[in-house]
């Protein structure tokens, strides 16, 4: 695991995949993963919300999903959801330049 900014890591393998995590903006010192980049440039997003749950993941083409949870089950909305996905710890690790 590589430290890519201050609360910013990042595992890539062999193949040039990448694995991304952040420590959150809370107490809590656990890194979260917060995308997953291939090497070509396409990627996941995954935002959290403040109970430290997933809550948006949306892909390099756009599509976004929503997900809920209730009682620990989860229930996913999926859609065109467009723009920048929301949530603790997610944007400021990515990095769309592969080379």
């Amino acid at each position: 695991m590589v430290r890519t900014k201050e609360r910013c890591f990042e595992l890539v393998d062999d193949k040039g995949e990448r694995d991304l995590f952040a420590l959150p903006d809370s107490a809590h010192n656990i890194a979260r993963l917060v995308g997953q980049m291939d090497a070509n440039g396409n990627r996941i997003i995954i935002a959290y919300n403040q109970r430290q749950l997933p809550e948006h993941i949306e892909d390099s083409a756009g599509r976004g999903y929503l997900l809920m949870f209730e009682d620990l089950r989860c229930t996913v909305n999926s859609g065109q959801v467009r723009g920048t996905a929301r949530g603790q710890g997610t944007g400021q690790c990515l990095q769309t330049n592969t080379g």
